[in-house]
């Protein structure tokens, strides 16, 4: 007996932005792809920015701190594995304070996810500002 193989769904997007007078490269933004449905971010994450920028894929720790402060990122808080150790629940995209327009990016959901039906619905599109002097800032980009 075989098993139907469930495509994966992808969401792709291009973030414009003009950087900040005051930006510092010791800055750093995060870009989040979070499944409403799931509540949590998107568990694989690619983007790419201009030549000669250094944009990357992964997950910091100090998103948890994002989590604390923003209730409607609660989705970015470590996960329990349950015998007293954490994962990360997700990816993010992230990139320097001074890092120029546009960043690129492709989100793969998580395979377990529902269709996608509304895009501004099922999912939030956030960027997050990691300050060096340890100041956090956050937007959603979904909300027109």
């Amino acid at each position: 007996m075989s098993v139907p193989l469930r495509s994966r769904q992808e969401a792709v997007g291009q973030l414009t932005f003009t950087v900040p007078a005051n930006a510092s490269p010791d800055d750093q933004y995060a870009l989040f792809v979070i499944d409403n449905r799931l509540h949590q971010p998107v568990p694989d994450m690619w983007g790419v920015g201009p030549v000669g920028t250094n944009v990357g894929q992964g997950w910091d720790g100090r998103y948890g701190q994002v989590a604390r402060k923003y209730s409607w990122l609660a989705g970015l808080a470590p996960v329990p594995l349950g015998d007293g150790n954490w994962t990360d629940p997700g990816t993010a995209v992230s990139f320097r304070g001074t890092t120029t327009s546009p960043v690129t990016f492709v989100a793969v959901l998580s395979p377990d996810a529902p269709p996608v039906t509304d895009p501004r619905s099922d999912l939030s599109i956030a960027l997050v500002l990691l300050g060096h002097n340890g100041s956090i800032w956050a937007q959603n980009l979904t909300v027109g």
